[in-house]
């Protein structure tokens, strides 16, 4: 019988773009980690990451080639890869170590600099898709299945309070949130506007130069 886990993949569910941050009952908030979106395919015996394009991502990560422990069952999980500086997410540290072949410089980065795992959502849970599962029934699940340590975790999240938290992000030089209707279900390769993104805009003044080099003058 044809496994939706063993054919791998799935596209996971895109975030729409807002700038303002807002308060809302019907609403749940979570910290925007500045990583690498992926898929976890998780069972008793091992773990593969894929990312968007569905490329295999743990032959740059061996670090987290155990979380599968972690899981009582077998699952899918949506989350992020990220690598902590100074404690703070840095992007171009986890998208430097993707790019990353030679096994020797991957050992030393993932010693230096240890990747983490964060699942915020479930899209399939022992044999089938719980993707029609309204999203805070998703987390519930999550809770109950998964165990964290230093290479996996579960996002945290608040409810109503979107601004504060937003707020909050800021004053930590964190990108942004992400905010998401507690009766949204997940849709594959799909942008709705049931999650919603709240970016930190930053702006610095520039000045843009050039020259056009012609007969040996400027």
């Amino acid at each position: 019988m044809d496994d939706i886990f063993d054919r791998k993949g799935l596209k996971p569910m895109l975030i729409s773009e807002r700038h303002d941050a807002f308060d809302s009952p019907d609403w749940i908030y979570e910290t925007k980690f500045d990583g690498i979106r992926c898929l976890a395919y998780l069972d008793g015996k091992s773990t593969d990451l894929r990312n968007k394009r569905d490329k295999k991502l743990l032959p740059h990560l061996p670090e987290l080639s155990k979380i599968h422990n972690q899981a009582k069952k077998r699952c899918i999980l949506d989350g992020e890869v990220f690598i902590l500086k100074d404690g703070i997410t840095d992007f171009y540290e986890v998208q430097r170590r993707v790019l990353i072949n030679d096994p020797f410089k991957i050992t030393i980065s993932s010693k230096k600099f240890p990747a983490t795992y964060v699942a915020f959502d479930i899209v399939y849970y022992k044999d089938h898709l719980v993707t029609d599962f309204p999203l805070m029934q998703r987390k519930n699940l999550i809770n109950e299945i998964l165990e964290e340590n230093n290479f996996i975790g579960i996002s945290r999240y608040i409810e109503n309070d979107g601004i504060a938290l937003f707020d909050a992000a800021k004053s930590r030089n964190l990108e942004g949130i992400v905010a998401k209707k507690k009766e949204s279900k997940y849709y594959f390769a799909k942008r709705t506007k049931d999650w919603v993104k709240c970016k930190v805009m930053t702006t610095e003044d520039c000045i843009i130069c050039g020259y056009i080099n012609k007969l040996g003058k400027f």
